[in-house]
């Protein structure tokens, strides 16, 4: 098994936000394989230079002093800060992302899992790339996603979808970031919104 920490919507910036501190007491509690971020890693609205600082240092710790890889994507926050064009937020070894706009697919050296995963393109990002999405016809995928589904969870939806369409992709997984709220959709397999300030633990399947 693969044993993988998954949490979203850190918000640095934000009031609310539970801050870098809490990630690693959490990480350091679980010692996870691989770490996986759902994306709004800052606020729009109050991040501020020092919080784009926090965030790296937040990365370099997890992959240098952790020395435990991390999977992640933009979410709305992030990209309307400009993150997505990879100018301000630096490259930190270990750490995987889409490097553009759809779905790609990542893998990370040592961990036999495959991640399936999308950067949101714009603050109100409304495009339908769940039929982007490959099939999976073996153990060990993992898809992230910034989504709010059908819109039912959020009052300002992004990257739509149905829940449906995640279970006909036939991941092990689902980690979701845009809402809030700690949502989990279903646990076996998990799709869910870990929410601000929770963290989830899951053990995987591995690749054949």
């Amino acid at each position: 098994m693969v044993y993988v920490a998954a949490f979203a919507d850190l918000h640095l910036g934000a009031a609310y936000s539970p801050g870098h501190q809490w990630v690693k007491d959490e990480l350091q509690a679980r010692n996870p394989e691989v770490v996986v971020f759902g994306g709004d890693l800052f606020d729009r609205h109050t991040a501020t230079a020092d919080h784009e600082k926090e965030g790296a240092e937040l990365m370099r710790w997890i992959t240098q002093t952790l020395q435990t890889p991390v999977v992640m994507i933009w979410g709305n926050h992030d990209v309307a800060k400009g993150f997505e064009f990879h100018t301000r937020f630096p490259h930190i070894d270990g750490v995987y992302r889409p490097a553009g706009f759809g779905v790609e697919e990542l893998t990370v050296p040592g961990i036999p899992l495959v991640f399936h995963a999308a950067n949101v393109k714009k603050k109100r990002d409304e495009r339908l790339l769940i039929d982007d999405f490959p099939t999976a016809t073996e153990p060990g995928h993992v898809g992230v996603f910034h989504t709010g589904l059908d819109g039912s969870y959020t009052n300002n939806n992004c990257l739509p979808a149905t829940e449906e369409g995640l279970r006909e992709k036939n991941y092990a997984t689902w980690i979701l970031g845009h809402v809030h709220k700690p949502t989990v959709l279903s646990r076996e397999p998990y799709i869910g919104w870990p929410g601000v300030g929770v963290m989830e633990s899951l053990e995987l399947a591995p690749r054949p």
